[in-house]
């Protein structure tokens, strides 16, 4: 048989007669996009299918996952009925709206959307947050896809573990100051402007720390506003706030002029890394500056405020307000 060889869209070829026609066909079909060249599957984790056409998604009967707790994450999450978990499909997350299902925790910690909702090569926002008798979490917001698992499959497993951060509290305020006066009972600190250390500089400190064992405050932060209803006469009297740590660990602070801050009610991080956790305390220093050359500078009151999630009062996903705000009111005497 005589052989012919030749290229043709880039292939080498070396054929016989006979497959001559057959080979011309395949070339002309590829070229004119008719043909597909079939391509191997893409390595998929065991138990899944590769994404081919002709796979139909089909409601799992039960998709498990497991809760455990940031500060022991080799524990699983507190009791039965202590958290529970909520799933939409990805991009519909609206806590107050409809959800594709909800199941809160058993005992070991487990979570079971078993209400055959869930599908196949499907991906899913779930949001885990506080039952309203359990314990005190903070919400944990997270993507899952479900795999194209075989038809004859009917639970899967998220594999990451979940963890859930326990509510902290603040301690109570306790400041101190050769320039003030601290009253405990209502945390309150009167600043005498006459008895300032160094001219026009009224300076004290002040202990902030997380009290509540195993539990933490998320995004915990340092605000400044004016007193509702006693504000300061002149609140462009206070020309400079500087806030550093003095002792103690687990609190970082910005540096520099704060005053921009404290005008505009802005927060002020405590942590670089958003939590501040049962081990962590620090002693802070608080320094503002009045305008010594006056001898009119104003009066009035402001408060300093440790609160968490970013704000004062500010809500957590499941639409609750978390840990309680902990609020020293400073007084300026003259």
């Amino acid at each position: 048989m005589r052989k012919m060889k030749g290229k043709a869209g880039g292939f080498e070829y070396a054929v016989g007669g006979g497959l001559l026609v057959l080979v011309a066909l395949v070339v002309v079909l590829y070229g004119t996009g008719n043909f597909a060249v079939t391509q191997p599957p893409t390595e998929v984790p065991p138990g899944t299918l590769p994404t081919v056409p002709g796979y139909t998604p089909f409601e799992l009967a039960n998709v498990y996952m497991y809760l455990y707790d940031s500060e022991d994450p080799d524990s699983t999450f507190g009791g039965a009925d202590d958290a529970q978990c909520r799933a939409w499909k990805s991009g519909e997350f609206d806590f107050l709206g409809p959800y594709v299902d909800t199941d809160s925790q058993s005992a070991t910690g487990q979570i079971d959307l078993a209400a055959s909702r869930l599908k196949t090569g499907t991906a899913y926002e779930v949001l885990c947050y506080e039952n309203d008798a359990g314990t005190p979490v903070y919400s944990n917001k997270f993507e899952i896809t479900v795999p194209q698992v075989n038809p004859e499959k009917t639970t899967w497993t998220y594999d990451n573990n979940i963890e859930l951060q326990k509510e902290g509290a603040f301690t109570e305020s306790a400041c101190d100051s050769a320039t003030a006066a601290f009253d405990e009972s209502t945390d309150t600190v009167t600043l005498n402007k006459t008895l300032s250390t160094v001219e026009g500089v009224l300076e004290w400190d002040c202990v902030v720390a997380q009290s509540t064992a195993g539990a933490v405050l998320k995004d915990p932060v340092i605000i400044f506003r004016e007193t509702p209803g006693t504000p300061l006469t002149d609140v462009n009297d206070i020309e400079a706030v500087w806030i550093s740590v003095k002792t103690g660990s687990g609190v970082t602070l910005p540096g520099g002029n704060l005053i921009s801050e404290f005008k505009a009610g802005s927060s002020i991080a405590m942590t670089s890394d958003g939590v501040l956790g049962s081990a962590d305390s620090a002693t802070m220093t608080v320094k503002i500056q009045l305008p010594s050359a006056e001898a009119d500078v104003g009066t009035g009151n402001f408060e300093m405020i440790y609160d968490d999630l970013g704000d004062y009062r500010a809500k957590d996903l499941d639409f609750d307000v978390r840990a309680a705000a902990e609020v020293t009111t400073f007084v300026i005497t003259a």
